[in-house]
C-alpha cells in the first residue's frame, strides 16, 4: 500500500510499506462527528533508517460547509530532534494546535540512555 502526504516546504512523498504508522489522531468541531463541519488529522510515520514523516489536514466534515471554504494540508520529513518540532507546525498550519498536543503524547516513548 502506498500513502501520498503532502508537505509544507516541498514536493508531496509517496511513503511504502517500508514506513510504519505510529501516531493517527483527530477531532472535528461537531458535538458528535457526523454534525461537523471542520475535521482534523495528524498522522506521524516511521522508517527503520530513523526518518520521520508527520503529515495532517484540515478537511470538510460531514456537517458541510459554506460554498468556498477551503481545507489545507501540511507535514514534514524529519529526524528525532525535530519530530516534536514538526508536529506542532503542522498542528498550526491545519489550525488544530490541541491536537499537536496529542499526538506528541501518543509518540513511542524514547530511551533517556
Amino acid at each position: 500500500m502506498t500513502i501520498r502526504v503532502t508537505l509544507s516546504d516541498a514536493r508531496p512523498v509517496i511513503l511504502d510499506d517500508d514506513w510504519e504508522m505510529v501516531v493517527d489522531v483527530s477531532d472535528h468541531n461537531g458535538v458528535v462527528k457526523c454534525q461537523a463541519s471542520v475535521e482534523w488529522w495528524i498522522r506521524v510515520w516511521r522508517h527503520a533508517d530513523g526518518r520521520w514523516v508527520v503529515g495532517g489536514e484540515s478537511c470538510r466534515g460531514n456537517g458541510g460547509m459554506y460554498q468556498g471554504w477551503s481545507g489545507c494540508s501540511g507535514g514534514y520529513v524529519v529526524d528525532d530532534a525535530s519530530l516534536c518540532g514538526a508536529i506542532r507546525a503542522v498542528a498550526v498550519e491545519i489550525g488544530a494546535e490541541s491536537l499537536g498536543a496529542d499526538a506528541i503524547a501518543r509518540l513511542p516513548p524514547c530511551d533517556l540512555d
